[in-house]
């Protein structure tokens, strides 16, 4: 029943914060803050601030993956709270494998066309996660 409040809350969101944003006069940047904070789901972020700009969409993605981001600090304290009684900290070793992928990519030197195509890759693989979540 939650989620079906929040997805219809999301789709209206979708349908009338471009009218709101232009009514107000906002920025592509207000605009977009306004959305990263205002609605639950990254892919509604996205989809809302895309029918207002480009630069909007962008600032959007920005900061609602910031804010998702800032969960990962919080969860490894709140991990550390919880398991002080405990020697071994459980960290899911894909963390530990995607915090080492975010040390190691900007020392390593990758060619142009491998970047290109990658970054293709996942635009296309996003696209799918973000589709996928909806429905």
């Amino acid at each position: 029943m939650v989620w079906t409040i929040v997805f219809c809350l999301n789709a209206i969101a979708l349908l009338i914060f471009p009218s709101i944003g232009e009514c107000l006069e906002m920025s592509q940047e207000q605009f977009g803050g306004w959305c990263a904070v205002a609605i639950d789901d990254t892919y509604s972020v996205i989809a809302t601030a895309a029918r207002f700009g480009d630069d909007s969409a962008q600032i959007a993605t920005i900061l609602k993956l910031l804010r998702t981001l800032w969960l990962i600090p919080l969860l490894i304290l709140a991990s550390l709270v919880r398991n002080r009684q405990h020697s071994r900290l459980g960290v899911p070793w894909f963390v530990v494998l995607f915090l080492i992928a975010v040390g190691l990519g900007p020392l390593l030197s990758i060619p142009d066309f491998l970047m290109s195509s990658s970054s293709w890759l996942s635009q296309t693989l996003l696209v799918i996660a973000l589709y996928s979540f909806g429905t």
